[in-house]
């Protein structure tokens, strides 16, 4: 099924191809063969940048779960090790108290800040140890990622993985910004070019009539009967976890071209498809709760009465 811009890009093209006929003929407004050509020729460059910006935030998003599900196994074990090698009265009780005091199961903020106290705790706990007569190492724990690869983490390494979520939340909100930008410019550039493919074929079929060999191959080679375009994918840009459970989404505000129907479907861990289904707040919506513990997979479902439907990309929130 062609996109939006494919079909306005093979218009274009064969525009371009009869326009050749005659070199000299030209618009108001300076559009001109070499112009249009031009901005034809930018339509699969512009795709492409669209593309690449959004391989580009999906890379990001899925380091950055794997940071945060680092962060978080460690965030929980570290304080139960520590609560059971310290004495009754140790001074570590108070720290230890505000740890638990934090939750990690709100929000990446939550799990931020819990980190933070963590951090802190971890390293006390480290000058402890090395204070002792004979002096004993730094505490190491063992972390296992979802591929099975061991590494072995210590205060420094963890407050290392804090601070990389939380530079991996500013380049994710970069690369949002950056997807939206792309689709904006390839959205501007198709409507142009829509546009001229159109105010060109009206000019120049007026300018040359049937029977005519410039005519003729206008009317016969520019294609022009479109009928309703198929719908167009609207791409999830944001999925925020919430207090209790719930999960925020935010959504490419010129996605979802052509869709009179739009739907946010999600798998749990066990679906054997996006077994759930509401439609779709363009502006935004906040839905759950979700079961604890859950990694949630969100994507939403666009269709009109053309053939087929169009599907976003999948984005995951780990729920806790």
């Amino acid at each position: 099924m062609k996109t939006y811009w494919e079909i306005t890009y093979e218009r274009g093209t064969a525009t371009v191809s009869v326009w050749g006929m005659n070199t000299t003929f030209e618009l108001r407004g300076g559009l001109t063969l070499v112009t249009h050509t031009a901005n034809v020729g930018e339509l699969p460059v512009l795709a492409q940048n669209r593309a690449d910006q959004e391989a580009s935030l999906d890379g990001i998003r899925e380091d950055l779960q794997k940071k945060f599900a680092k962060l978080r196994d460690l965030a929980i074990r570290v304080p139960g090790v520590v609560d059971g090698m310290i004495t009754e009265d140790d001074d570590l009780h108070e720290l230890l108290d505000r740890v638990y005091a934090s939750d990690t199961t709100d929000s990446e903020a939550a799990l931020l800040r819990r980190s933070r106290l963590v951090v802190e705790l971890w390293q006390a706990f480290d000058a402890l140890l090395t204070a002792e007569v004979p002096m004993k190492p730094p505490m190491t724990l063992n972390y296992v990622d979802g591929d099975g690869l061991v590494s072995t983490e210590g205060a420094a390494s963890f407050e290392g993985t804090l601070t990389s979520c939380l530079e991996g939340q500013r380049a994710e909100a970069a690369a949002i910004k950056d997807v939206s930008v792309a689709k904006s410019a390839l959205r501007t550039r198709e409507r142009k070019v829509d546009r001229d493919n159109k105010r060109w074929y009206k000019a120049w079929t007026k300018m040359y009539a049937e029977g005519t060999a410039e005519g003729d191959a206008a009317r016969s080679q520019v294609p022009t009967e479109q009928g309703t375009l198929p719908a167009q994918a609207l791409e999830i840009l944001a999925a925020t976890e919430q207090p209790v459970r719930m999960v925020q989404l935010a959504y490419d505000p010129d996605g979802g071209l052509h869709a009179t129907t739009l739907e946010l479907q999600w798998r749990l861990p066990g679906d054997v498809d996006f077994g759930h289904t509401i439609p779709v707040v363009r502006a935004g919506q906040t839905v759950g709760p979700f079961p604890a513990n859950t990694l949630v997979i969100f994507r939403t479902r666009g269709s009109n009465s053309t053939p087929g439907v169009a599907l976003s990309g999948t984005v995951g929130v780990l729920v806790n």
